[in-house]
């Protein structure tokens, strides 16, 4: 018998992969959408079928996510505003 059972939840597998990729500037705010609703999606597909697993990809991901959306959105606000400031 195996300590590792394979995880069927591809929504929460996605979703942890978008918001690994999600670190890269300016793509990262894409793919933190993508990996906040897929973790969602994740999230609920535990609830409903334990068995599938994959609960710590999908928190993960949703936690991921909305931090590299709100940190995209801030960083590219602060380069725009630095950008207008140089063109003054």
């Amino acid at each position: 018998m195996s300590g590792i059972a394979p995880i069927h939840n591809w929504q929460a597998k996605f979703a942890w992969a978008c918001a690994s990729w999600g670190l890269i500037p300016i793509v990262g705010f894409f793919l933190g959408i993508l990996a906040l609703i897929f973790g969602l999606i994740g999230w609920r597909r535990v609830w409903r079928r334990p068995e599938d697993l994959g609960i710590r990809h999908a928190v993960g991901a949703i936690i991921m996510g909305a931090i590299e959306i709100v940190v995209n959105v801030v960083g590219t606000t602060f380069i725009a505003i630095g950008v207008i400031e140089l063109r003054r």
